[in-house]
């Protein structure tokens, strides 16, 4: 069973403050621990959490406790104490899988991100893809960015994951490649999703990696893809990805691979591959 999701303060936007939370969520049951700012106030005020309720806290890092409401003052803070630590690896999301996401319509956006975080993605990266109707330039961008990663941080919570994932810079089709070029050579797996590749995505990932080990031991953690540091997917923005940043993305290292005979709109092509990959690991 899982229970409302809130982060600790300041989780996970700055380490220390992560690390500071780590310390807090892995006490000893009967540890307390206080909620307030932001998220007390979601949780006292709009979740209308009441004490004796059971909660999770987490650092947006992977470490959580669930905790037991033993008070609460005003409109924005609560008391709870751990009732347990949560060490669950079914929850991690693993895979290590990076989403470059073509920047999509703002009618889409949030849909877009919101299913990437819920399949699982561990970095979005944003791309000013040629064909990119939306363009972020100069203080638009940085406000963009901050606007993706709070999209992902409230799906996160919603989807109750441990995880919340990182939005990183902008990527031009230039840095892109370079990035690319960087995360092979690493032993990385990067593939272009696109309606014109010959391979399916699972048929290369079948060739390109081992699905992940089960040992039946809840304690292990053996859900990583074997000696990569991952898998990276290409999205297109909605009139697709040019012939030339194909060929660009190809030479820097990346294969195209299809999802299918139909073609998939920018906010589902991303949550499709995660799923292909999920269901290839035995995370599904």
């Amino acid at each position: 069973m899982t229970y409302p999701l809130f982060l600790a303060a300041g989780c996970p936007a700055t380490p220390q403050a992560v690390h500071t939370a780590a310390d807090q969520l892995q006490q000893p049951a009967g540890h307390t621990i206080e909620l307030g700012g932001p998220e007390g106030y979601h949780a006292v005020t709009v979740k209308r959490i009441t004490v004796g309720e059971i909660i999770t806290i987490s650092n947006g890092c992977g470490v959580a406790a669930d905790c037991e409401v033993t008070a609460i003052s005003g409109k924005d803070h609560l008391t709870a104490t751990i009732v347990r630590t949560i060490d669950d690896p079914g929850r991690i999301s693993a895979p290590s899988v990076t989403v470059v996401q073509g920047l999509p319509k703002n009618d889409r956006l949030d849909a877009t991100l919101e299913n990437l975080t819920q399949f699982g993605v561990a970095t979005v990266i944003p791309w000013q893809a040629s064909r990119s109707i939306v363009k972020w330039k100069g203080a638009k961008a940085d406000k963009a960015a901050a606007k993706w990663q709070a999209i992902c941080q409230e799906a996160a919570k919603q989807s109750r994951r441990l995880f919340v994932p990182q939005v990183a810079e902008l990527h031009t089709t230039h840095t892109l490649a370079a990035h690319i070029a960087a995360f092979t050579a690493a032993g990385g797996k990067a593939y272009i999703l696109h309606e014109n590749a010959a391979a399916s995505l699972s048929d290369q990932l079948r060739h390109d990696l081992p699905p992940a080990s089960t040992t039946g031991d809840p304690s292990t953690t053996d859900h990583q893809i074997p000696h990569t540091p991952g898998v990276l997917c290409v999205v297109g923005p909605e009139g697709g990805i040019s012939d030339k940043e194909v060929d660009e993305l190809k030479q820097a290292g990346a294969q195209p691979v299809l999802l299918g005979a139909e073609v998939l709109r920018t906010a589902t092509a991303g949550a499709a591959a995660l799923a292909v990959i999920n269901v290839h690991q035995g995370r599904w």
